[in-house]
């Protein structure tokens, strides 16, 4: 079985968190970016936002889901930092 098919079954959510320091417009324009080739998979995408004296996490709608590929997952923790891409099941 290949690794995104096994990916896609043990994980369901793939959650980019935005400490103060990343949390911008540009950062969120980035954000599309990075998942808009990904798009039409099973794996929803949820956004923790930190800022000063506020935290808070929602989740993106159906139309984006991605599929959790390798290159996708580099990008992100490229773009955002490795500590801020995690796949949860």
């Amino acid at each position: 079985m290949p690794l995104l098919e096994l990916r896609s079954l043990k994980f369901n959510r793939l959650r980019v968190d935005f400490p103060k320091e990343l949390a911008s417009d540009q950062s969120i324009a980035s954000l599309r970016e990075c998942l808009q080739d990904y798009r039409g998979g099973g794996c929803a995408v949820r956004v923790k936002l930190c800022q000063e004296g506020f935290e808070g996490e929602f989740e993106l709608g159906e139309d984006w889901m991605v599929e959790p590929q390798d290159d996708l997952l580099h990008e992100l923790r490229h773009n955002f930092g490795t500590d801020s891409v995690v796949l949860e099941a």
